[in-house]
């Protein structure tokens, strides 16, 4: 793997990197990180990454080494400033890929100019900092339209057409968020944190669970239909996971909608403030649900139906981010996490199950097995 450096101005430099497994373009003002060498051999600096794993391993701030024009040895001129992360860069990377192959360590981002970025070996990465606009060769520029990552998204990416859904799995690995809306009081309602579905949500469940037991259900009875009710949540979370999230479109709205719902989790999925999802929507969602349990069950039972399906969406939102951000120790969770990252950054058309693989294996839609090595 070699990484190639295009010197368009030593005050503004542009970085192209490629290798033999994909081509990304990457532009990264890094003025105030490298001094340039003041010599005759500027235009013909060849820049090689040392190691190429820690790009994919650690977070991008990484050691460059500038070689000269005329030397032989490469000299250090930006120091390893990713020392937080405590990264081991004598590690290869296929050892790095059979260690942690789907970002199981969670490394802290350091900061990089105006943008925090993660990055592991699965993934082949599009960064943005607040002066980085999509380039012409840039796979976000689609029929003469560029999605401007330094303004509102939503109202940009219907303009993508037929080729949002390449684009929207192209992630963006940040912490940092995008802007929604221009609206504060919209792009607000876009950002949730995780503990704000359990507090909200678990009071409202134990509301319909009591509503049950006024009725005279016995607990037994009580217990039978909460624990239905979850299953039957997993159940609902596969198929809209599957139907409704991973719905292909291409129209204007179609892309617009889709990318609220769901498209925005796949192009920025490390972003934490949208990962649950957002209690207003989700209060206009559960209205039908509701309506439709009280028509399937009976007065005494809808309620702790209704109350166990939605324990059972706390029990998902809370996983989910969970999966994305946690660290777990144990076997189950470790293998639930990365089940899902590979539904992230692999086969997006596969493993729809995020608290359990259980429907994906009923209805045929579990991923290929992979062999970490060939990663």
């Amino acid at each position: 793997y070699k990484l190639e450096i295009k010197v368009e101005d030593k005050n503004n430099a542009n970085f192209i990197f490629w290798d033999d497994q994909c081509f990304k373009f990457i532009e990264k003002s890094v003025a105030d990180q490298i001094q340039l060498m003041k010599d005759e051999g500027e235009d013909d600096l060849k820049v090689y990454l040392d190691p190429l794993d820690k790009m994919l391993e650690c977070t991008l701030a990484m050691r460059i080494r500038m070689q000269p024009k005329g030397t032989s040895e490469a000299v250090n001129t930006l120091a390893d400033v990713n020392q937080a992360s405590q990264c081991d860069s004598t590690q290869s990377l296929s050892a790095t890929a059979d260690h942690d192959p789907y970002m199981m360590l969670n490394v802290t981002p350091a900061k990089r100019l105006s943008s925090e970025s993660l990055c592991d070996g699965l993934l082949c990465i599009t960064l943005f900092n607040k002066d980085l606009k999509a380039h012409q060769n840039c796979k976000m520029v689609v029929q003469n339209f560029v999605v401007d990552l330094n303004k509102a998204l939503v109202f940009q990416v219907g303009h993508l057409g037929g080729a949002y859904e390449e684009w929207v799995h192209q992630p963006i690995v940040s912490n940092e968020g995008p802007r929604f809306f221009e609206n504060e009081i919209l792009e607000f309602l876009t950002r949730t944190v995780w503990w704000a579905i359990p507090v909200i949500w678990l009071p409202v469940v134990c509301w319909f669970i009591h509503n049950s037991v006024q009725m005279g259900l016995s607990c037994p009875h009580l217990a039978l239909l909460v624990v239905l009710g979850i299953f039957v949540w997993t159940l609902l979370e596969y198929s809209l996971h599957r139907f409704l999230f991973h719905i292909k479109t291409k129209t204007y709205w179609g892309n617009t909608l889709h990318y609220l719902l769901h498209g925005c989790h796949h192009k920025h999925p490390m972003d934490g403030l949208r990962l649950v999802f957002p209690p207003a929507a989700t209060a206009i969602l559960l209205m039908p649900f509701w309506n439709l349990v009280k028509l399937m069950a009976t007065p005494s039972t809808a309620p702790a139906l209704f109350g166990g399906g939605l324990l059972g969406y706390v029990m998902y939102d809370c996983t989910h981010y969970y999966l994305h951000h946690g660290q777990p120790k144990t076997e189950v969770p470790r293998n639930l996490k990365k089940y899902h990252l590979n539904h992230h950054f692999r086969i997006q058309d596969k493993g729809f199950g995020i608290t359990s693989s259980l429907w994906d294996k009923v209805f045929g839609t579990l991923p290929p097995k992979m062999d970490a090595k060939s990663m």
